[in-house]
């Protein structure tokens, strides 16, 4: 997921990517949904597009970030989820993998 978006845009050159989850809120998405069309991304399909485009080589000439305005919402457990917003702030900060801190509520690893 992340490595097939991040890496087209390293290609030609860019020097930053940001990955931004789509947002609901004005009314196409909703009914997008509704109509079982669309799902919201998650925060396990945030994580995982950021982890897999830092380890792209590309990546290493240029700056790759995640937009984690209102990701909270996102998150499935709250046992984890501001800790796990943690991570990612530190790696968008560091432009390093961290290791995943499991969660005993849901599992997440």
């Amino acid at each position: 997921m992340g490595g097939a978006l991040g890496r087209p845009c390293f290609r030609p050159g860019a020097e930053r990517v940001a990955l931004i989850p789509v947002r609901e809120g004005n009314g196409a998405l909703e009914a997008l949904r509704e109509a079982r069309e669309w799902e919201p991304p998650t925060l396990e399909q945030l994580e995982e597009a950021l982890e897999r485009c830092l380890g792209l080589p590309e990546a290493r000439t240029g700056i790759t970030t995640v937009d984690l305005w209102d990701a909270l919402h996102l998150a499935r457990c709250f046992e984890c989820g501001e800790r796990r917003l943690d991570r990612l702030t530190r790696m968008n900060r560091s432009g390093q993998v961290e290791p995943r801190s499991p969660c005993a509520a849901c599992g997440w690893s």
